[in-house]
């Protein structure tokens, strides 16, 4: 990453905290109309079209509105339509320090559209979201929580029929009706149940404490993630100090081995607290 885009994505950041977290699309306002996935899948579109362009009000703004579209979508999402919008995402909470919850949700975006591959648009080669999608492909799944059978309706997980809810990463919950109208439609934040089945529905162990379970998963995957920003700015440090390094690339080197390295270091504090407080919940 060079000085320049280092110099945009700062002023982006600033924008971003300024405007203020983006809620969830579970509590958005009642819907005036019914969105269509097309729609739905333009709106996602223009939010990639706005990070392209760095037009970061723009893209802010194309994420708020798709949020708002999920829980008013009356047809089904696919699957490709679902990687999209986890990619919006990912994006979001990349420009917003939320290190391991861009992994999540490139994990979300691997789920639904194995085999995909990030544009050089979005992460250019050196850009730290390609380690992230690395850390994302790799990162093994946690098994999912069985559905309840009584429950009414097909349900679709990220375009999927399903029968289980994931765990550990966000997704698109729908309930699809026999004539294939959406019955309900959600964005599901990490260990968050589908909406009327509360956590620990699912019989077994895995159910005894499902708060400590979810702290448990988010600590491994952060320390996950830290492990990985800190090898980044290694390498980058590495070849920094290499003599056969051009002098036109020390800057950006710098910067990144720095927002690497603070950026690990942050993520390791949060990987040791949310571990604490699972082994301390797991023991209530």
């Amino acid at each position: 990453m060079n000085r320049t885009t280092l110099v945009q994505v700062g002023a982006c950041l600033g924008i971003l905290a300024s405007m203020g977290p983006v809620g969830s699309a579970s509590a958005a306002a009642p819907c005036d109309a019914p969105v269509s996935a097309r729609a739905f899948h333009q709106q996602v579109a223009a939010g990639d079209s706005a990070y392209a362009d760095m037009d970061l009000e723009a893209f802010q703004a194309a994420r708020v509105a798709a949020r708002a579209m999920v829980p008013c979508l009356a047809e089904p999402v696919t699957p490709a339509q679902a990687a999209g919008y986890h990619r919006l995402e990912a994006l979001g909470e990349f420009l917003s320090r939320d290190h391991a919850g861009a992994v999540a949700s490139l994990r979300s975006l691997v789920a639904a559209a194995p085999g995909y591959q990030l544009s050089s648009s979005i992460a250019p080669d050196g850009h730290p979201l390609r380690l992230y999608f690395e850390i994302a492909e790799n990162t093994a799944a946690v098994p999912g929580v069985p559905l309840p059978e009584s429950r009414v309706g097909e349900v679709k997980i990220d375009g999927t029929t399903a029968g289980s809810w994931p765990l550990d990463r966000p997704y698109l919950f729908q309930v699809v009706e026999k004539d294939g109208a959406v019955q309900q439609s959600s964005l599901q934040n990490i260990g968050v149940a589908p909406p009327g089945m509360a956590p620990g529905t699912a019989s077994g162990p895995s159910s005894r404490n499902p708060n400590a379970k979810v702290l448990g998963i988010v600590s491994a995957s952060t320390a996950v993630v830290a492990g990985g920003l800190y090898l980044g700015a290694r390498s980058a440090s590495a070849k920094f100090w290499d003599p056969s390094t051009s002098t036109s690339e020390l800057d950006g080197l710098r910067s990144r081995t720095n927002t690497l390295g603070w950026a690990s270091a942050g993520l390791g504090v949060v990987a040791v607290g949310t571990g604490g407080a699972a082994l301390l919940v797991g023991t209530w």
